[in-house]
Formats: C-alpha cells, structure tokens, sequence
C-alpha cells in the first residue's frame, strides 16, 4: 500500500506547483493529469501490440504473459484518462463534448479494446491474442492520426513558450509510466506464466 500511496502523493506534490497558463489558468492542472494517463495508457497499448507481433509468429509463455498485463494496465490507464478528462471538459469547455472528436474517438476505442481484452481472456489463444493487440495498437495509431481536433488544440505543450508547462507534462507522464510498470510487475508476478 505504501507505494500506491507515495505515487498519488506525488502526483498530487506535481499537480500542486504545476504552472497555470494563460488560458486555462488553473484548469491546466486537470488537463496535464488527464494526458499524462492518455500517454501512459497509449504507449502500454503499442508496447503490447508490439509484443503481440513476436506472440503471433513465435509464442512464449513467459512473453504471452507479459503481454496481457501489459495490455490490461493500459487499458487502465486509458479508462482512468477519460474518466480524468471529464472535469477537464467540464471546467475548460463547460461541459462534456460527447460528440468532439478525440473524446468519441477514446470512446470508441476503450469499446474495442474491452472487447479485445474479454475475448483474449475467454479464447487463451496466445497468437490470436497477439493478433488482437497488433490490431488494437494498429488501430488506436489510425484512430489518432484520422480523428480531427475541433476542440483540442494541435500540440500545446510542444508550443508552450514556458518551459515549465513541458517539464511538468513530461514529469507527469514519467510518473504515471513509474506507476504502471509497478502496477504491471505487481499484477504479472502473483500469477506464474503458464
């Protein structure tokens, strides 16, 4: 327990002298959590999509099994990032965009991925659950790149003129990065692959 509690403590210390910004002003801090879990969440999905390529042409037990943890916490993550948007939209936007782009697009895919996720662990096919994180990764990658931004703007912290705002999105994810691989070892060792 004290682990989970030091990451929410940390969290919570970045959060807290995190810079506001000019627009947004303190509702920045909301968005900087929000896609600090949507990286985190999306790098754990390609990662496991990566390890479903090597799954499908030469099965592992020991890579299967890391795989769908792997995919689990980022699917968790990704579900914990748009639970955190929606005070973002709220405070920033005044309510909830449920038709925006980006937020139908995180919508549409954590609807595949659950999917994906209850077949690979009702099939244990392990080159069909490679498969299907390969096509999950293959899919959020052309979601992201097909899905228009209307309300989100192109890249703000890459633009940002303080280089306060990037350290603490990097910080942030860096983090959540930390957090998941505890998460992940945590999970992935009380169960031996088989």
């Amino acid at each position: 327990m004290l682990i989970p509690a030091a990451w929410v403590l940390l969290v919570g210390l970045v959060l807290w002298i995190a810079p506001n910004e000019k627009t947004l002003g303190n509702v920045i801090k909301f968005v900087y959590f929000h896609v600090a879990l949507v990286w985190t969440g999306m790098v754990l999905l390609y990662l496991a999509g990566g390890l479903g390529i090597w799954v499908l042409i030469q099965p592992r037990p020991t890579v299967t099994h890391w795989m769908r943890w792997i995919a689990w916490v980022g699917l968790g993550f990704m579900a914990a990032a748009f639970l955190a948007s929606l005070p973002a939209q709220i405070l920033a936007w005044g309510g909830i965009a449920w038709q925006e782009p980006r937020t139908a697009a995180i919508l549409r895919l954590l609807a595949v991925a659950v999917i994906v996720h209850v077949a690979n662990t009702w099939l244990q096919q392990p080159r069909l659950e490679g498969l299907f994180n390969t096509l999950l990764a293959g899919l959020m990658a052309w979601m992201l790149s097909a899905t228009p931004l209307q309300l989100h703007p192109r890249d703000p912290i890459g633009t940002s003129a303080s280089l306060a705002i990037p350290l603490t999105f990097y910080g942030l994810t860096a983090i959540c990065l930390a957090g998941a691989v505890w998460l992940i070892f945590t999970l992935g060792r009380r169960q031996n692959p088989a």
